[in-house]
């Protein structure tokens, strides 16, 4: 009878041990709920709870898998380190056979590192908001606006104002930034994928309106969940759901209002991609003075 496979340098019979629940509910916190290859855009749990990300091993757990480490325990392939969350087609690309020689344990180190450090400070918030429950976390954010629009001109020369129209954007910014710096921040990362949905779909528009079907499909979020949202823009005053302003169309959409009427998000895009800038340095940094 053929005996167990062991590892070397330890008494250990080779076997899949399941993670420790502690070490999945940070693993899940530290995903942010994405995929952990760049660019990925899919979830780890969709919006009906479901699971259907993967947890995956970078050195395998088992001996006649990718990447396996002969001098590893078998609690060592379970630990959070050698754990990363993927979508189902990454896992089965990390393990495959034919692309085993590019998917090298250093290099998915590094690609869980990265995405992980995106979302480091989850669990301390987490921890943070269980002793403080009622703490507004909207005092940490510090709006700042531009004043002289110098940088953004230097960039997008086609859009200097006069004098006078530059002071009533100054002021239109101030007020839309102090706007901002109320709103919470999952319904500033929702205004941000809408952004940039629009982006996406539009190129530079004058203003922001995505189809409400749209929105679901491609943000993966319920209507229940979408009129919710539709409800914090409006009562925060940085959007609405609205079928009156879009023309001829009939159903319902999906409307970032813009920092001013000489601002649009649009061009507020365009200086992103010029001076390579995340759009979230507005929408969730709320750091407009980098305009200046």
């Amino acid at each position: 009878m053929k005996s167990a496979k062991k590892s070397a340098g330890n008494n250990d019979i080779v076997k899949r041990l399941k993670p420790l629940p502690e070490v999945l509910r940070e693993l899940y916190i530290i995903s942010g709920n994405n995929c952990a290859m760049p660019d990925c855009p899919n979830v780890i749990i969709d919006y009906k709870g479901v699971v259907v990300g993967h947890i995956c091993h970078i050195e395998a757990a088992m001996s006649n898998g990718p990447r396996f480490n002969e001098s590893q325990t078998n609690d060592d392939r379970r630990k959070i380190e050698n754990l990363v969350l993927l979508c189902a087609g990454h896992h089965g690309i990390i393990d495959s056979k034919q692309h085993e020689s590019a998917w090298t344990v250093e290099r998915l180190k590094k690609i869980k590192s990265d995405h992980e450090n995106l979302y480091k400070g989850g669990i301390d918030s987490l921890q943070k908001a269980f002793d403080e429950p009622y703490k507004d976390s909207t005092d940490s954010l510090s709006a700042s606006w531009p004043n002289t629009f110098m940088t953004f001109y230097e960039q997008i020369p086609d859009s200097k104002l006069d004098e006078n129209d530059k002071h009533k954007c100054v002021k239109d910014v101030r007020s839309y930034t102090d706007k901002l710096s109320n709103v919470p921040n999952d319904v500033r990362k929702f205004m941000t994928a809408v952004l940039k949905r629009s982006f996406k779909l539009h190129g530079p528009t004058e203003y922001i309106a995505l189809h409400v079907r749209d929105v679901e499909k491609a943000l993966s979020i319920s209507t229940a969940k979408l009129l919710s949202l539709g409800d914090d823009l409006e009562r925060y005053g940085i959007g609405i759901i609205d079928d009156r302003a879009v023309g001829e169309h009939d159903h319902p959409h999906v409307m970032i209002f813009n920092p001013s009427n000489y601002l649009f998000w649009s061009d507020i895009n365009e200086f992103c991609k010029k001076t390579d800038t995340e759009i979230e340095s507005f929408t969730i940094d709320i750091d407009f003075a980098l305009l200046d």
